[in-house]
């Protein structure tokens, strides 16, 4: 499981629900949810992705929109029937000391989701070398359906994928964007364990 293209950064944290809202003399404030695209860094990745495509070693690919990579891994274990774990603390950024929670709903623009054939990590890794973009292994595929977040060996957060993905059970996780959002008030952790509810009238 590999993050490849611009690192991330605290830009567009909640980007999609900033979108959909009304625009206000105090948006100012929320400037931080405003993704910031890179239109040169976008093509370089196109390029790299369409030549890894060509050499049969993707098992898949993700872009990575709305929700960051809450959203891209969610989508893709849900669709293959896997999960994954993955190690926060691993994603290259572009601010020190980011906390789990931002790296995960982090909405920066020119980054994907790969995951890649067992052995043949190199020749994908020196594609996105050519084309000077990060290609990090973050974590691993597992068979069991759930999604562990880690950061520095703590599990941050763990979540069965497809609560997290439309036509599963998206309506029950709002009690863990909730949760993910409070952090922004404090300086915890993420909470160890999520209670993973339907909503009133599910």
């Amino acid at each position: 499981m590999f993050i490849v293209g611009s690192a991330t950064g605290k830009d567009g944290i909640g980007g999609a629900s900033f979108a959909s809202a009304d625009i206000t003399e105090e948006s100012a404030k929320d400037l931080p949810a405003v993704q910031v695209g890179d239109p040169f860094q976008e093509k370089k990745l196109l390029e790299a992705c369409l030549e890894v495509v060509k050499t049969n070693a993707l098992v898949g690919m993700q872009d990575m929109g709305a929700a960051g990579i809450t959203c891209s891994t969610a989508e893709m274990s849900a669709k293959g029937e896997h999960g994954m774990i993955i190690h926060l603390d691993k994603v290259p950024t572009r601010q020190q000391n980011m906390k789990g929670w931002e790296m995960l709903l982090s909405e920066s623009q020119e980054r994907m989701l790969i995951v890649v054939h067992k052995g043949r990590e190199k020749e994908v890794l020196d594609i996105f070398e050519k084309w000077d973009l990060h290609c990090v292994q973050i974590g691993e595929v597992t068979k069991e359906p759930v999604l562990r977040f880690y950061m520095n060996g703590e599990l941050e957060a763990e979540v069965p994928a497809e609560s997290l993905v439309l036509g599963g059970g998206a309506p029950s996780t709002i009690a863990l964007m909730w949760s993910l959002s409070t952090l922004r008030k404090s300086n915890n952790s993420i909470s160890r364990t999520f209670p993973i509810s339907p909503m009133p009238g599910k």
